[in-house]
């Protein structure tokens, strides 16, 4: 909590220049000290147990922490964005991992379970056209789309992979939308996307891989500042994924921009 406390008053001090990187500084020690206590949060210590006594200590320390991998990556970033770290540290620290607070006095915490499976068709047909999902996107797995590199998603397991990656992003878009779920949305994404597609984004840098992600940080830049303190670099990061896509596919975001 401290540390998550220290890195939002970072981010809000940012602009200003008014002694945030002495919050930053802050931050960082309570987070090494919070992952000293509860070891099992890194991917480099993924066989080390945590030293806690209590799975929902475990538990609520998991989620700050959590909270302050995504402020730090998402928000408080001084050079490139950190989105494929993030990925990697979302996807190890929350994936097949228990999500349910035991305690009865917990329980209100349990709220943001059900959305993780999410379903927008009624937001879909209620939401105004520019907030609507990408329509493009919704084929961009199909070798008879118009889009670059079709030979690509020939193969049905890569086809599949994009499919469900894009479907993922899908649910997030909406789930992001609503009031007090838009954390839960942009987490969503990474979690669910399949292990094949995080190879062919993180490792591999796909270009129809990065389309995506420019489009998750979309997502992202439509949130409201006021509410979601913790986003704020997503234009720095757009501009970071177009410089490693093909002008071909460039063409393919502006288009879809244009629509």
């Amino acid at each position: 909590m401290l540390a998550l406390s220290a890195i939002h008053l970072h981010i809000l001090y940012q602009p200003f220049g008014a002694a945030d990187e002495d919050y930053l500084s802050l931050g960082q020690r309570h987070k090494t000290h919070a992952l000293t206590l509860d070891l099992n949060l890194t991917p480099e210590s993924h066989t080390t147990s945590h030293t806690s006594t209590s799975p929902d200590a475990h538990l609520l320390t998991r989620n700050f922490l959590v909270m302050y991998k995504v402020a730090e990556s998402l928000a408080a970033a001084s050079d490139r964005p950190a989105m494929f770290s993030l990925i990697d540290t979302i996807r190890h620290t929350l994936r097949d991992q228990d999500h349910i607070y035991r305690d009865e006095q917990l329980q209100s915490l349990n709220w943001f379970v059900g959305s993780m499976v999410f379903s927008p068709v009624e937001e879909e047909e209620t939401t105004a056209a520019p907030n609507r999902f990408p329509r493009f996107l919704k084929t961009l797995h199909l070798p008879i789309s118009p889009y670059p590199d079709p030979e690509e998603v020939l193969d049905p397991v890569i086809s599949d992979a994009y499919k469900e990656a894009i479907a993922a992003l899908h649910n997030s878009w909406y789930l992001t939308q609503r009031p007090g779920y838009e954390v839960v949305g942009a987490i969503a994404w990474m979690v669910r996307m399949t292990d094949q597609f995080r190879t062919m984004l993180v490792v591999e840098k796909r270009q129809r891989a990065l389309v995506i992600l420019y489009f998750y940080c979309v997502m992202l830049s439509r949130l409201d500042r006021q509410q979601c303190w913790w986003t704020g670099k997503e234009q720095d990061a757009m501009a970071w994924i177009s410089m490693m896509l093909d002008a071909k596919w460039m063409e393919c975001i502006a288009s879809a921009a244009s629509l």
